[in-house]
């Protein structure tokens, strides 16, 4: 091990907070839900892929930036 795991093992373990924007801690499943919803809710939303805008097109949400859908 190194001197950094043993400073402080806590953090190997510690859950994200609420507020990370990656998704950390989330599985896919939920991190892609998350996007459905909030395309669904809004109208747009972040594209998981690529963090780039994502609109509701025709029953599913494409991204504008690397051409991702969500259905």
């Amino acid at each position: 091990m190194t001197g950094a795991l043993l400073e402080s093992p806590e953090r190997l373990f510690a859950r994200p907070s609420d507020g990370d924007r990656r998704g950390r801690g989330l599985t896919l499943e939920q991190h892609l839900s998350g996007a459905w919803r909030a395309v669904q809710a809004h109208g747009a939303a972040e594209c998981p892929v690529c963090r780039g805008p994502m609109t509701l097109s025709g029953g599913s949400a494409c991204c504008e930036g690397c051409g991702s859908r969500l259905s």
